[in-house]
Formats: structure tokens, C-alpha cells, sequence
């Protein structure tokens, strides 16, 4: 459980108490989740650079192959790695 310390500006009466909800620990839950959510959207950017370079690598037969044109491929590859 969170407690307020004794510091300048808070009244002695509210040292050892507890915070009211146990607010601190939301707070730290909410930033632990912000930071996962960012480093998935990272990862998700980083997957299609990837895939858009390997798309862009490959040959006429094997876009073929997969059933995409050249001109799908220049599409999906010109977006920016932000974009799905």
C-alpha cells in the first residue's frame, strides 16, 4: 500500500497515511501498459519495413506466384512504414 512520507508542505498528521485509491500504483500500472503499447507499435512498423523490402526484392515470377503485380507491389512498398 502507498504511504505519504514526511515531507516540506505536508502536515505531520498525514505522515504513515495511506494514499487515497492507492493512486500510484494505477498510475504505474497505465505507464507499464504505455510503454508495451509502444513498443508493439514499433515492432508492427519495424515488420512492415520488412515485409515491404522483401516484397520489393523479389522477381516478377515469384510476385507472380503469390498473385501480385509489379504495380501492387510499387503501391504497398511507396506507403510509409506508418501506414498499414
Amino acid at each position: 500500500m502507498d504511504t505519504i512520507r514526511r515531507l516540506p508542505g505536508y502536515p505531520a498528521e498525514t505522515a504513515g497515511r495511506s494514499l487515497p485509491g492507492g493512486w500510484q500504483g494505477r498510475s504505474q500500472g497505465l505507464a507499464r501498459r504505455l510503454v508495451f503499447r509502444l513498443v508493439n507499435v514499433l515492432i508492427v512498423m519495424q515488420k512492415r519495413l520488412q515485409d515491404r523490402d522483401s516484397l520489393r526484392e523479389m522477381s516478377d515470377a515469384r510476385l507472380k506466384d503469390i498473385g501480385l503485380s509489379r504495380t501492387q507491389v510499387l503501391r504497398e512498398t511507396d506507403k510509409p512504414f506508418w501506414r498499414a
